[in-house]
């Protein structure tokens, strides 16, 4: 990209995340924004249903159902 061969490129995933400062880029040929994967409908909704769970189940004393590592 620095050479200008190909006009730009909008990267969703790397292989290490966040990604370090990119250094075949700028910030006029590139961009790289958050991984927006589950950010559908349906998915957010069971993603906030889960988060209740979670805090529910923590609050009533009992481990989470999901907890972080």
């Amino acid at each position: 990209m620095p050479a200008r061969r190909i006009g730009g490129a909008a990267l969703d995933v790397s292989e290490n995340e966040p990604m370090p400062t990119p250094h075949c880029s700028t910030p006029r040929t590139s961009s790289s924004p958050p991984h927006i994967a589950t950010a559908g409908e349906s998915t957010g909704d069971e993603m906030g249903l889960l988060a209740v769970d979670n805090v529910a189940a923590v609050l009533a004393g009992r481990p989470a159902l999901s907890p972080l590592r």
